[in-house]
């Protein structure tokens, strides 16, 4: 009797390592016969039997379906961020259009000096919704094959409707980290053009050393009459290389300036 309890977990182990061993040369084996294999298991007349045997043991398990069910299902509060941030830049397709009536509304000057901007931003919105699709098509393949697996495993052992739609749930939920990163990304990219062109256009605002010394010499040869046309505004413009609203505005400011230093030498 000693004898066959020393005996009984040298088999044990002998027998889950065999068992170990048959299922890991399954991985080995090839898929050419696989429809034979399941044909010949569904004809089989203990198939039925043993069907039922497996609907009896997952219902003695009871597992609790609610759980897997009750997946958070709700967007984290970076990610409403992260989505927010795209709509306002027009880059997500949903709002496409306000972005581009928006656009469209903005003077001549404005959008000559952001249409740098916008060619750049137009081409960020293309990667991240050429992207986003690319990865939605992945997912949606990627789901429609485990399912045509699940289905397929039915027919071996009990899977309901519910467990179907619940992995779906899992598999987009822990996919749900790339279409993230994906729009995380977009935001820095928005992030960093928005910045550079800030950073150009406050250097735009510096007049060159040309342009205003030749603004000033139309100004001092005009003082009766400091007023330039609107077709001298265009030649200057176009001497300076400045847009006729910066010329504009630069005889403005030149005027009020001009003005409060005769009055403080009057005084």
């Amino acid at each position: 009797m000693n004898d066959f309890g020393n005996i009984m977990p040298n088999y044990s182990s002998f027998y889950a390592n065999d068992l170990t061993h048959r299922l890991m040369s399954l991985l080995n084996e090839p898929l050419d016969n696989a429809q034979e294999s399941k044909n010949m298991f569904y004809r089989n007349s203990m198939q039925s039997a043993f069907y039922q045997v497996l609907c009896e043991i997952k219902g003695k398990t009871a597992l609790n379906t609610g759980q897997l069910s009750n997946i958070d299902d709700q967007p984290s509060e970076q990610l409403i961020r992260v989505n927010n941030m795209l709509v306002a830049e027009g880059i997500s397709e949903r709002s496409a259009s306000t972005h581009s009536s928006l656009t469209n509304s903005s003077d001549q000057n404005n959008m000559l000096d952001y249409s740098d901007y916008r060619i750049k931003l137009d081409r960020i919105r293309q990667i991240y919704n050429v992207e986003l699709e690319k990865y939605e098509n992945h997912c949606d393949d990627f789901c429609s094959h485990v399912k045509t697996l699940i289905w397929e495993q039915s027919k071996i052992r009990p899977i309901s409707e519910q467990e179907l739609n619940n992995m779906n749930r899992i598999i987009r939920k822990k996919c749900s980290a790339i279409p993230f990163q994906l729009k995380q990304n977009t935001c820095e990219a928005v992030m960093i053009l928005r910045s550079r062109s800030l950073d150009a256009r406050r250097k735009r605002r510096n007049f060159s050393k040309l342009a205003i010394e030749t603004l000033t010499g139309y100004f001092h040869s005009h003082l009766s009459n400091p007023y330039p046309s609107e077709e001298a505004k265009e030649e200057l413009a176009s001497q300076c290389g400045l847009s006729v609203a910066q010329v504009n505005s630069w005889f403005g400011n030149k005027r009020i300036r001009y003005k409060r230093s005769i009055n403080k030498a009057q005084q």
